[in-house]
């Protein structure tokens, strides 16, 4: 039998990755979505065939036949729907950041660790084909020891201008909307707790923070990641490079150089890696359905939430400060 979803948030990403794979699940019966815009409801629902469209959050939870939530929704409204969602006894599926900031993601960690529900954290660049053979390689030792990693999404001003729907995910802050992303990355790639953090933000005349770098030190390594909304750019531009003692990766473009023999030698597989990104939704949805029906836990759950979380209130304590906080 069929896991009955609900997806709650109707807007550009739902639109592109989540209501699009669980319509098409084989695991999964998408049933119901959720959003104030009535109009994107009508949309949406008519072109998937959805009949349940409901404009009230709690109506959605309050709904008997629904099994599982699927959360795509602001930031600010992740932690308060997953905790409704698990107090109906629904299973949950929060895309990230799991809070704004750690003590809420404190709150949610205690109540989802109580519920017999699943909570699944949406990490979903970690189900990466070419993302999972980088972490292969670092388990083995492949790599070496990881030095330096340098991550960054920086969004061209033309996207910003043509899209209110980025306006509705700025509200936190350039780094609580995107730099997460990369920040959950280089945390799984190098598998330790960094010792400090150092932030610097820029924002817009309109208060909005649309650029901001962080520095994380590591026991025996360094993290750089920056991230922008509106930078006057061509295009978008997305990146992870990683230098360690026996060789180096990029991840877009997907590259692999390794020492072999005292040379330096293309060790990038043959991935099948052109659509990675909606493969990674579907691999996350699979793992999903899985935890939910007791075939296997899901990888990421709220202790992942609470470490983002943890960061990212230091990062921003050391942009108010200026100075780097410890985190030993």
């Amino acid at each position: 039998m069929k896991i009955r979803v609900g997806v709650v948030g109707c807007g550009a990403h739902a639109q592109t990755v989540h209501i699009p794979i669980f319509s098409q699940s084989n695991q999964f019966d998408l049933i119901a979505i959720c959003d104030s815009d009535h109009r994107k409801l009508e949309l949406v629902g008519e072109k998937y065939g959805i009949k349940k469209r409901y404009d009230d959050f709690q109506k959605l939870i309050g709904d008997d036949e629904i099994d599982a939530v699927v959360i795509v929704t602001p930031d600010y409204l992740h932690q308060p729907m997953a905790m409704a969602a698990l107090e109906y006894k629904k299973h949950v599926l929060s895309e990230k950041p799991m809070a704004r900031n750690l003590k809420e993601a404190k709150e949610l960690a205690r109540f989802a660790k109580k519920c017999q529900t699943v909570f699944a954290l949406g990490l979903n660049e970690r189900f990466r084909p070419e993302v999972q053979e980088i972490k292969r390689l670092i388990e083995n030792g492949d790599l070496g020891r990881l030095n330096y990693l340098k991550a960054g999404w920086l969004n061209n001003w033309q996207d910003w201008q043509m899209s209110d729907w980025h306006r509705s995910r700025v509200a936190a802050g350039a780094f609580s909307s995107l730099g997460v992303h990369l920040l959950e990355l280089t945390l799984w790639f190098l598998d330790e707790d960094p010792v400090s953090i150092s932030g610097w933000v820029h924002k817009r005349e309109d208060n909005i923070e649309d650029i901001a770098i962080a520095q994380l030190r590591f026991p025996e390594g360094l993290v750089n990641i920056e991230v922008g909304w509106s930078l006057l750019m061509e295009k978008d531009f997305l990146y992870c490079n990683i230098f360690a003692s026996r060789g180096a990766v990029l991840l877009n473009p997907f590259k692999i150089h390794r020492i072999v023999r005292g040379k330096m030698v293309d060790a990038t597989p043959k991935l099948k890696i052109r659509d990675s990104y909606l493969s990674s939704f579907r691999i996350q949805a699979n793992f999903f359905a899985n935890a939910i029906n007791k075939k296997g836990e899901f990888p990421f759950c709220w202790s992942d939430g609470l470490k983002i979380a943890a960061i990212t209130d230091a990062f921003y304590s050391s942009v108010a400060t200026g100075r780097e906080v410890d985190l030993s």
